[in-house]
């Protein structure tokens, strides 16, 4: 298996394992402190490596509300960051818990 193939399975596996049937570039936020917050009808992921140097994304909704999948250990949130994004997220990092 060439390194393209490995990426691409491994990237389809990631996807899977979040019940993500879409397909979205991936952005390795693993290392971010972030939350999530919102109205209701808008959601913005805050994320950042120091507390002087924060980003936000705006969170896609779809039919069912926020493009967000939680699993055991790291959050997928599908957001608008210049693009649409698929941010992988460490549970652990998350400001509010």
């Amino acid at each position: 298996m060439n390194v393209i193939d490995g990426y691409l399975t491994a990237k389809k596996n990631l996807l899977s394992h979040f019940n993500c049937r879409q397909d979205y570039p991936i952005k390795d936020a693993t290392g971010y402190y972030w939350e999530i917050t919102g109205d209701g009808e808008v959601s913005i992921l805050s994320y950042h490596e120091s507390p002087d140097k924060k980003y936000q994304a705006v969170i896609v909704r779809g039919e069912s509300g926020p493009l967000v999948y939680a699993a055991r250990d790291y959050t997928l949130a599908v957001a608008i960051d210049c693009v649409r994004t698929a941010f992988l997220l460490r549970n652990c990092f998350n400001v509010k818990s």
